[in-house]
């Protein structure tokens, strides 16, 4: 059974220039020091291989730290992100920082998002606290339709609530990002995407392939 949707005008992704670049980050304090990068704080000596349960949810909430923290987020706690549960994979999660956040991984995404309709949803939002869940559930709805699961479509969907995470903070709407690592935890907590990842190698092969993936790209 598919998650409702409703077709709606939907994210600027993070191609946009944002005015907030410009500004002074939304939080700022002298809790992460701005000249060490957030990526070092989040290492950490456990790895994927010896995750618990709530390894879903760790490495969705670490992905969305560290996008964060590239828009100029200090305090990441403060929008409802724990730090020590993402410390948890930041040391599977750190040496790919440049893989995660490349331009040949952004292509793919933008490919994947073209390809299913999902780019002008994508960057036509005007996001409000109404809209939100709305564009959520339809993007997740469209990339995981009739159980057609890839480890591509999962990262499009982890970016995607990342991007959407940014533009909370950049309107101001700050208590959604909670909200958004939740829904992005639930969906990929659903039986049919859980099965997948766990049948194809876990959330390490993910950044594994990543890696081989961008190397061959790069040759």
């Amino acid at each position: 059974m598919g998650i409702q949707q409703n077709s709606h005008d939907l994210i600027t992704p993070k191609y946009a220039t944002y005015e907030s670049r410009r500004r002074r980050p939304f939080y700022c304090d002298n809790v992460f020091p701005r000249n060490i990068p957030l990526c070092a704080m989040l290492q950490g000596e456990t790895n994927l291989d010896n995750m618990t349960e709530n390894i879903t949810g760790n490495f969705i909430e670490a992905y969305m730290v560290l996008k964060l923290a590239d828009f100029g987020v200090d305090r990441p706690d403060r929008l409802g992100l724990n730090i020590h549960a993402a410390s948890s994979v930041g040391s599977e999660i750190c040496p790919y920082h440049t893989t995660l956040y490349s331009t040949e991984k952004d292509a793919m995404v933008r490919a994947i998002l073209v390809e299913l309709d999902l780019l002008d949803t994508l960057t036509n939002l005007h996001i409000s606290k109404h809209t939100l869940l709305e564009t959520f559930l339809y993007i997740a709805d469209t990339l995981f339709e009739d159980d057609d699961v890839s480890w591509w479509k999962i990262v499009t969907l982890v970016d995607c609530s990342a991007q959407m995470a940014v533009m909370c903070v950049d309107r101001e709407l700050p208590n959604m990002v909670e909200s958004l690592l939740s829904w992005t935890s639930m969906i990929m907590e659903k039986d049919n995407v859980q099965s997948w990842i766990e049948e194809n190698g876990g959330w390490k092969f993910l950044t594994n392939r990543m890696k081989s993936y961008l190397q061959t790209q790069a040759v």
